[in-house]
């Protein structure tokens, strides 16, 4: 019912089940807490999980963390600080996890400026942010594009006498490298292990996927080296960005070798991935290594596009192979497709 859209069925079956008896359980309610909440009606719903609580003198972890999270996902500060005083009342008073979950939720969702107020409401709960509030704040701030809060963010949090971890670095990274400040990311990661703060895996492809965003080939394959030298296997995430830029760079034997290491390792390319390298080698008639790359895309369980079939049919008639463009047109015909 909840799927199809009959939230107000959905709330009158919970009735029903309970008209007759039957007690839905945590994960019932849940569902109902989701319904609610998507029908804007997150009052009563946050009556649920304090009825509940009145009932049990208990919480709830799922229908609370439920409710937290739907909260947070519309940014319902004033809503979630009245819940969060009727159940201190109740003698549930919540702790750091609950906020920071409220403030993750928010700031995941855009919702920054809440996230900052429900900060200022932590106090009266006798709470103090940690490393993870202050993770959460300068993720919610870079999603949103606040470069400078994030690093206000960050330089508060030194402040505060925490210590930034791998993930903190993460976040302040991919914010640079989006923005295309590839060289300020790089001061990042020089800093972090400076400090003793170990970079991990994602650290390495936010840096190889902000490098082969502007084109600087030889800086991303130097990070991969560096990557696979301390200890961390090239993943779906490393590969991409590298054979998508090679090949776009004219640097097609390296984007080839990338991609059939890939394969070899069992790591499936997107369907993007391949597209882009069978148009990279049709435009330099490099026709044979496309229709390879074509067929690898076939037996990874793509289905070709017309766009490809073009790519193909015109770089065989540039090179005069018309037994393969007569192959190809009875492969689309036989797909039910037609230019």
């Amino acid at each position: 019912l909840r799927q199809a859209g009959q939230i107000d069925n959905a709330k009158k079956l919970l009735e029903e089940m309970e008209s007759k008896g039957l007690k839905p359980d945590g994960f019932t309610h849940s569902i109902v807490i989701e319904c609610l909440s998507e029908s804007g009606s997150l009052e009563t719903a946050c009556k649920l999980v304090l009825d509940s609580i009145r009932e049990h003198d208990k919480i709830n972890k799922v229908l609370y963390t439920t409710l937290i999270h739907n909260l947070g996902k519309v940014g319902a500060v004033d809503m979630a600080y009245h819940f969060m005083q009727e159940t201190t009342a109740l003698g549930h008073k919540p702790d750091i996890t609950t906020f920071n979950n409220l403030i993750h939720t928010m700031g995941k969702w855009g919702n920054i400026d809440a996230a900052v107020k429900t900060v200022s409401l932590m106090e009266e709960f006798d709470l103090s942010p940690d490393e993870v509030t202050y993770n959460s704040l300068i993720n919610g701030f870079s999603r949103v594009g606040l470069m400078d809060s994030a690093f206000q963010m960050f330089e508060q949090m030194i402040q505060s006498g925490m210590v930034p971890d791998t993930y903190t670095y993460n976040i302040l990274i991919n914010m640079l490298c989006k923005h295309g400040d590839v060289e300020a990311a790089i001061g990042q990661f020089t800093k972090m292990t400076s400090e003793g703060c170990k970079p991990n895996l994602v650290t390495y492809n936010e840096l190889i996927a902000g490098f082969a965003s502007i084109g600087n080939w030889a800086m991303a394959l130097k990070l991969c080296k560096e990557m696979e030298s301390a200890g961390f296997a090239a993943d779906f995430f490393t590969y991409t960005p590298l054979i998508l830029c090679l090949g776009k760079e004219g640097k097609l034997d390296a984007a080839l070798k990338l991609f059939r290491q890939m394969l070899q390792r069992s790591l499936k390319p997107s369907f993007h991935t391949c597209n882009q390298l069978v148009d990279f080698l049709t435009r330099v008639d490099r026709v044979k290594e496309a229709h390879a790359v074509f067929e690898d895309l076939k037996a990874l369980g793509y289905r070709p596009t017309l766009s490809m079939y073009r790519f193909l049919i015109n770089a065989n008639k540039r090179m005069g192979r018309l037994e393969e463009i007569d192959d190809l047109n009875r492969e689309i015909k036989s797909m039910g497709l037609s230019f």
